[in-house]
């Protein structure tokens, strides 16, 4: 049975919301050294890191050597919470406000070397960290399954980031056990950077480019789309198009809320060959129409999630459509 979020019923989804708030789930009382959360609800990405004392002081830690600015006291502080963290094999971290000061730099240092190997899941959502200690972060966790980069606009700005081969393969071993990329609010995110990041990610399954900035030409089926069609600067529907094209037989869950995404390019998504799509989210896709919501259903039928809230152009035959 698919679950359906839709306009209609948005109204009583918030209400559930906040009567369940404060609540604790059975999922956060597991010990936080073996909990890996991979929960896409669909809004704004995949990945929904559980909270715990552990990771609570580390973030306030964190954040408090980032204000203090330098001193050794500051060193010790950002050293010490991450020791004890990668001693307890924690294999999930959410760091926020990172940006390209010498602090940050040896917080992601440190994240590397303390919980680097066993590290499993990373979220830097809206933080402005710099390519070089990006890299050499990455380079320090082979074991990630979720990377969670939304909003990271400073790694994309140059338009630079992986254009050195040998960092890109190195990147690529990596990450060679990546499941799960946010890349949603990327505003600077082009063609050129996103093939380079996803050709480091070849065991990708679920992708988030919400609220990013797509652009659709006439023809989004086209068939004959070669490298030379990746623009630097933009980016670009067709060529997300060959990535899933390219990606087909493992990709399960797409996320493109935001993207004002069109019927004939939903439409071109929903007959690629061999895609087998689970989960999908289109919140906010205000240009959708009813038949090319109907016409993606036909076309996946495994389709067990489809977010659908702020799409107020559907009609009632959406309902139709999926039952």
């Amino acid at each position: 049975m698919m679950r359906l979020k839709y306009p209609a019923e948005e109204r009583r989804e918030s209400d559930r919301n906040r009567s369940q708030l404060g609540t604790t789930s059975a999922a956060q009382t597991l010990p936080v050294q073996t909990q890996i959360v991979s929960n896409w609800d669909g809004n704004e990405g995949f990945t929904s890191f559980p909270s715990s004392a552990y990771q609570n002081r580390w973030d306030y830690t964190s954040q408090k050597a980032l204000r203090g600015g330098g001193g050794g006291r500051d060193a010790m502080a950002e050293s010490l919470p991450l020791e004890s963290l990668g001693l307890r094999g924690i294999s999930c971290i959410s760091l926020t406000i990172l940006d390209g000061s010498p602090a940050s730099h040896r917080v992601l240092k440190s994240v590397a070397y303390h919980t680097g190997p066993h590290l499993q899941s990373l979220c830097l959502s809206g933080g402005s960290p710099t390519e070089a200690p990006f890299v050499a972060l990455i380079l320090g966790c082979p074991a990630l399954r979720i990377l969670d980069l939304s909003g990271c606009n400073s790694l994309f700005t140059s338009s630079m980031l992986l254009a050195q081969p040998e960092t890109a393969q190195r990147v690529q071993q990596a990450l060679s056990g990546l499941c799960e990329f946010n890349l949603a609010s990327l505003q600077d995110l082009a063609d050129l950077s996103f093939n380079r990041l996803s050709s480091c990610a070849p065991s990708l399954e679920r992708l988030s480019l919400a609220y990013c900035h797509l652009t659709f030409e006439q023809g989004p089926a086209r068939g004959s789309i070669g490298p030379q069609d990746s623009s630097p600067s933009q980016l670009s529907f067709h060529n997300r198009l060959r990535f899933v094209k390219e990606r087909a037989g493992r990709l399960c869950a797409l996320d493109l809320s935001g993207t004002g995404l069109p019927p004939e390019a939903l439409q071109a998504l929903g007959q690629v060959a061999g895609l087998q799509l689970q989960e999908m989210s289109l919140h906010s896709c205000q240009d959708l129409s009813t038949e090319a919501v109907a016409a993606l259903c036909y076309q996946q039928p495994g389709l067990t999630s489809l977010d659908l809230s702020g799409c107020s152009e559907l009609s009632d035959g959406v309902l139709l459509a999926v039952s």
